[in-house]
């Protein structure tokens, strides 16, 4: 492949860069222009300059059976297109992600899709120059309220996507049907079962022994209505269009619950047997920090043997392994350097970091140690 090409594959839609540098071997002038153009060993600069041209001439080398957008069975496809190129705009998803349906909408306005919805329908459209005429017809069609819900949608989930929370890896997730309080059991457990001597008849279980502990909780709604005025949707302003704001009510969404999650770790609460979660006498899960509160292969000794001892409902030593580290970011270098010394030499070699900020805010000092989840 000519390393030109290669270049501005990792920059564009493959299928845009395919037709373009077949056209050039096949003699199309302009296609061999556009790769001339950028010389033997393009520059990243001179690669981005490159793509409004392969895309320009994409277009006007579209053979005449490129899509008709009136046609009824394209509605949803062009709702799609508008989605996905709404959505790039905004930045929240990569070039490479554009469809070739979304380019040739790549200088549609949202005041002209809404034109074009109201043509769908069967409705003429106002005269041109009063876009927020247009939007508010538009709003009255369905068609064009599901678009602007499918893109306010996606627009939250890509928000909360772009958000990497440390939750996510030492939490585990559960389901719930309603806001009611409701108990999350713990995995019940039989005792060890006994030894059988030979030409003896094996004893049935005794389920009577069997035993399980729970803690309770209920789940809570967070929510606040979001306004987006017909001016922003006229204007089509970045800054206050859908996309965006949808985009930050998803990364808000997303500190939320890691919010939540590590303040059960700061303020150390009562389980339902009166005792904090975090204590020595009775839990058995604390460990003094040691001279200034960062992890020392004694204190990681120390915890690791705590959660390796911890017993069941039923006195059962669980043998659980430690898998995170949890630390403020001031701990984390340092933290990790502890560890890469440890390798080989550890049966904690699998333990891994992971920091959270939130953890600063409560205690530079103070960190946590978790089984897989």
């Amino acid at each position: 492949m000519d390393p030109r090409i290669s270049k501005i594959v990792e920059n564009a839609h493959l299928d845009q860069v395919k037709r373009c540098a077949a056209a050039a071997a096949n003699g199309d002038v302009e296609a061999q222009t556009i790769f001339d153009s950028i010389g033997e060993n393009p520059t990243q600069e001179q690669v981005n300059d490159a793509m409004p041209r392969i895309r320009l001439w994409q277009r006007q080398a579209r053979p005449a059976t490129s899509v008709q957008w009136g046609r009824n069975d394209h509605h949803d496809r062009y709702g799609e297109a508008v989605t996905n190129q709404y959505l790039h705009r905004a930045g929240l998803i990569s070039r490479s992600r554009l469809t070739d349906d979304a380019e040739e909408l790549a200088l549609e306005s949202l005041p002209r899709i809404a034109r074009n919805y109201l043509s769908f329908s069967g409705n003429q459209p106002g005269p041109h120059g009063r876009p927020m005429d247009d939007i508010t017809r538009a709003l009255g069609s369905s068609d064009f309220s599901n678009l602007l819900s499918n893109i306010a949608s996606k627009s939250v989930i890509a928000g909360w996507q772009t958000n990497t929370e440390s939750w996510q890896y030492w939490c585990r997730q559960g389901t719930c049907l309603n806001y009611q309080t409701f108990s999350r059991p713990l995995a019940p457990e039989l005792p060890t079962p006994p030894e059988v001597p030979e030409n003896s008849e094996t004893p049935m279980a005794d389920y009577s022994s069997l035993t399980d502990s729970a803690e309770t909780d209920s789940v809570s709604r967070y929510a606040e209505i979001i306004p987006i005025s017909d001016q922003a949707l006229a204007n089509d302003d970045p800054d206050q269009n859908l996309t965006l704001s949808m985009a930050a009510a998803g990364r808000a969404a997303a500190r939320l619950v890691g919010n939540l999650a590590v303040s059960v770790l700061t303020t150390n609460g009562n389980l339902s047997d009166g005792v904090a979660l975090f204590e020595d006498t009775n839990h058995g899960n604390l460990v003094g920090s040691g001279s200034g509160g960062a992890p020392s292969t004694a204190t990681l000794n120390a915890l690791a043997a705590k959660l390796a001892i911890q017993a069941g409902v039923n006195g059962e030593v669980l043998g659980i392994r430690p898998r995170y580290l949890i630390t403020p970011v001031a701990l984390e270098s340092t933290s990790k350097v502890l560890l890469s010394s440890m390798l080989g030499v550890s049966p904690m070699d699998d333990l891994q970091v992971v920091s959270d900020p939130r953890l600063d805010a409560s205690s530079i000092t103070g960190w946590y140690m978790a089984a897989d989840p």
